[in-house]
């Protein structure tokens, strides 16, 4: 539940596709989101924005740095958000759904320079709720619901017996020191973080009493990291580090209502599982031939699972039904060796190709609502990727494409049960497919950009899938069988993305005129195909006028123009209710209008 992409203090977001087995090694099969933060700099400046907008939202940023003292700067930002309407209703309550109460949060970051040495102190906490986590049953699933009143409104409608929503809390620190040792540079990065998550969510997902979840959850975790990189003059570029990482999440406590059961309505407990890993990593590129670069890089992962804690039921009148569980596999380890291999030729300045091979890792674990299971297995990813990278038309543009294919072993998938979630170990798959860039200023005034990604995938062997069928009596079956030969979920065949923008001189200042379209031709959200998200296309628009330098600024925009409703979660229910699932559903915003003023300094 990270919150630094609501800071306006960003320098950069860096998108790694693909695994990152050496220099991000733990847990990185699915490719990387790093986000670069600005240091403060040796002179005042700042900037602070309002914006209000559709269902009574209201917004503000603010960030101001500057120096300190000699060699000291520091900076502050921070943002507030608050939704007065939710986008949809709770039919049966009246509630509003999909709503942020408020959210809100500070970071602080300080920079020390100190001759050799360079530090850095970061801090942020923030703070939010709403009922961003509703579900509802897809309007017009067939066939209806295992447990009935079948319900219409909006997509972003419900009808549950409970209202949903969601609190969360946290914060963190970390200190990084950048030293010049004369022959290479020395890099300590310790960081610590905090959470407190609360949610409530009906399982149901119907106005019948059935069964509903709540829970708190506690996590913190600490992380150290020491990395020795060579200079920028060196004709050999290379890194050696080692990762440092203890982490405990607990459930303090969950509890599981459940109507109807004629034993006990009741399961609550508080089980937590503890994660201990270290890796040491290296990589290096080296010159090979005038202008090919071979890179190689390698980590090895340890990691140590523990699981504890326990489980009770209880009946209607408050006794405790049946003995308390606890886990019976408290410990288990895993290693794991990952790498990569890369090779690049520059034919000019403006011109280069390269072809990689990269392994990344994903460690197992247990379990928790489930700590009874088995524990899973780690999930493995070998990643060939070729491509090429090319500046054309005088460099007014920019065009690149790669080819790449995936083999999966071990995937991770969860799976539903009578009483919660459980993670299971999906056997085997690939993905194949090519993506092309274009990004282009053709005038000073136009920028175009344009992607396009095709995805083919499989499941090569997955003996043991949960497989819902539909039952024309209401709801689906749930069976165990064999998805070989469906597609992945999450993993659209074709994705295209285009924006553009044009600036208008207007004396001194600028009108500047913003669009972007963005088509996903649709994708599962479960191995066994059944709950799917069709093709879908969002158009998103502004227009800004601003003074020199961006003084002030005041931008009009609207989001999802075509008012689609995307289902980012479709699925079964998470529990197998009297015998039978049924799909649920979980909406992204819909059409939103608003505007925004923005001062800079």
């Amino acid at each position: 539940g990270s919150s630094v992409l609501n800071f306006s203090n960003m320098e950069r977001v860096e998108v790694l596709k693909g695994p990152q087995g050496t220099l991000f090694g733990r847990n990185a099969t699915g490719g990387l989101v790093q986000v670069v933060t600005k240091d403060p700099s040796s002179y005042l400046s700042g900037d602070a924005s309002v914006e209000y907008g559709s269902y009574d939202t209201f917004r503000s940023t603010a960030y101001i740095c500057g120096p300190l003292s000699q060699g000291v700067s520091g900076d502050i930002g921070g943002y507030f958000t608050t939704q007065g309407e939710g986008y949809g209703k709770n039919l049966t309550t009246g509630a509003d759904t999909y709503r942020t109460k408020r959210d809100y949060g500070i970071r602080s970051k300080w920079l020390f320079e100190l001759g050799a040495a360079t530090i850095r102190l970061t801090g942020d906490y923030s703070n939010n709720s709403g009922s961003n986590n509703t579900l509802r049953i897809p309007l017009g699933q067939t066939p209806p619901p295992p447990l009935g009143p079948v319900y219409g409104g909006s997509p972003w409608d419900t009808s549950s017996e409970i209202n949903y929503f969601t609190r969360q809390e946290q914060g963190g620190a970390s200190v990084r020191v950048d030293v010049d040792a004369g022959f290479a540079d020395v890099v300590s990065t310790t960081a610590y973080r905090k959470s407190n998550f609360a949610m409530q969510t009906d399982f149901d997902v119907t106005a019948f009493a059935g069964r509903t979840f709540d829970q708190v959850q506690k996590d913190r975790q600490f992380s150290q990291e020491l990395q020795l990189l060579s200079k920028k003059d060196s004709k050999l570029d290379w890194m050696l580090g080692v990762f440092y990482w203890n982490a405990k999440a607990q459930f303090d406590p969950f509890n599981l209502r459940i109507n109807g059961n004629p034993l006990f309505n009741r399961i609550t407990g508080d089980p937590w599982q503890k994660t201990e890993s270290i890796a040491p990593y290296g990589q290096a590129t080296y010159e090979i031939l005038t202008n090919t670069n071979l890179t190689v890089g390698a980590r090895y992962t340890w990691e140590k699972r523990m699981v504890g804690g326990e489980q009770k039921a209880f009946t209607a009148g408050g006794a405790q039904f049946g003995p308390t569980t606890t886990a019976p596999i408290p410990e288990i380890s895993f290693g794991s060796f990952t790498w990569r291999v890369a090779l690049d030729h520059k034919f000019s300045r403006d011109a280069m190709i390269y072809a990689s091979y990269n392994r990344g890792f994903k460690s197992g674990g247990f379990s928790v609502l489930e700590f009874t299971a088995a524990p899973y297995k780690p999930e493995t990813l070998d990643a060939y990727e070729a491509g090429w990278k090319t500046t054309i038309l005088d460099g007014k543009a920019t065009f690149n494409g790669a080819a790449f294919y995936y083999d999966y072993k071990d995937i991770q998938v969860y799976g539903q049960t009578t009483t919660g979630l459980i993670i299971t170990n999906g056997g085997k798959g690939w993905i194949k497919g090519f993506e092309l860039e274009f990004a282009a200023k053709p005038v000073p005034q136009l920028t175009l950009t344009a992607a396009y990604t095709y995805l083919d995938s499989k499941w090569v062997s997955f003996p043991n899938a949960q497989i819902n069928t539909p039952n024309p009596a209401g709801g689906q079956v749930q069976t165990i069988g064999s998805v070989a030969g469906n597609q992945l979920p999450n993993a659209p065949h074709s994705v295209i993305a285009l924006s553009g923008s044009y600036d208008i001189p207007i004396g001194d200042n600028k009108l500047s005129l913003s669009g972007n379209y963005y088509h996903n031709s649709g994708y599962f959200g479960e191995p066994d195909n059944t709950a799917r998200q069709n093709a879908y296309d969002l158009v998103n628009a502004s227009i800004r006028f601003s003074l020199p330098k961006d003084l002030f600024s005041i931008t009009v925009w609207g989001r999802n123009l075509t008012d689609e409703a995307v289902n980012v979660y479709p699925a079964a229910t998470s529990q197998v209710i009297r015998g039978f699932t049924s799909q649920r559903a979980s909406y992204a915003p819909p059409r939103t209008f608003g505007a925004t003023l923005g001062v800079k300094f």
